[in-house]
């Protein structure tokens, strides 16, 4: 059995244009206002545009929920058909 249809179809799937930012300049504005820690060991920065931090922060939290599902998938893969989540391994750089 040949893994190529279905790696195919995973090359279009992540071709995709990436989802739109969900953190926004109003979101960030909110998110901002909304803390509220005055410990002495708060990490302060006056200089952060917050819209550019929340896109790093946003861009962060997706690469590892992004790795995680990628593992998931792999694992539910080798449960049903191990040759394909071989291939799936070496398509994704994880063999």
């Amino acid at each position: 059995m040949s893994a190529t249809p279905q790696l195919d179809r995973l090359r279009v799937l992540n071709a995709a244009s990436p989802p739109a930012r969900i953190v926004d300049r109003d979101a960030a504005r909110m998110l901002y206002f909304q803390c509220s820690n005055k410990s002495p060991s708060a990490l302060l920065a006056t200089e952060v545009d917050l819209v550019e931090f929340a896109g790093k922060v946003e861009d962060k939290v997706a690469a590892h929920a992004e790795a995680r599902m990628r593992a998931k998938c792999i694992e539910f893969v080798q449960a049903r058909n191990p040759e394909l989540a071989r291939a799936l391994r070496t398509y994704l750089g994880q063999a």
